[in-house]
């Protein structure tokens, strides 16, 4: 089963996404993922703020699927335009990176002492 947030928190496409989306923003205010005019809200701030090593992990996700590959690779087989299962994909991320967020946010009271599973995320 896949992770979900509660009904009013989950993440949805309130604006259709373009085709070949060149950019990705947050708007902090509206807590919302734009790419390019396309717009996904409710994302959490601390979605949008989850990083490793390397940076965000939104970003990095985004730009895995649409920045320049390597030439003669098989990442450069790309599809022509966005596919639905990106977009699946990107909710799904969205949904699990606010709930590793949560996991990770210790109460004032409640101190994290053990690792996080999956069964600590549904």
């Amino acid at each position: 089963e896949r992770p979900k947030l509660p009904g009013g928190r989950r993440p949805y496409v309130r604006a259709p996404l373009p085709p070949r989306p060149l950019t990705v923003r947050y708007d902090r205010d509206e807590e919302a993922l734009y790419l390019d005019e396309g717009r996904i809200a409710p994302v959490p701030p601390a979605a949008w703020d989850f990083e490793t090593a390397s940076g965000r992990v939104l970003e990095q996700w985004f730009a895995a699927r649409t920045g320049p590959a390597e030439g003669g690779t098989l990442a450069a087989i790309r599809p022509a335009a966005w596919p639905q299962t990106w977009t699946s994909e990107l909710l799904e991320l969205i949904t699990v990176l606010a709930l590793l967020a949560e996991a990770r946010a210790p109460g004032p009271e409640e101190p994290v002492t053990d690792p996080v599973g999956v069964a600590g995320l549904r």
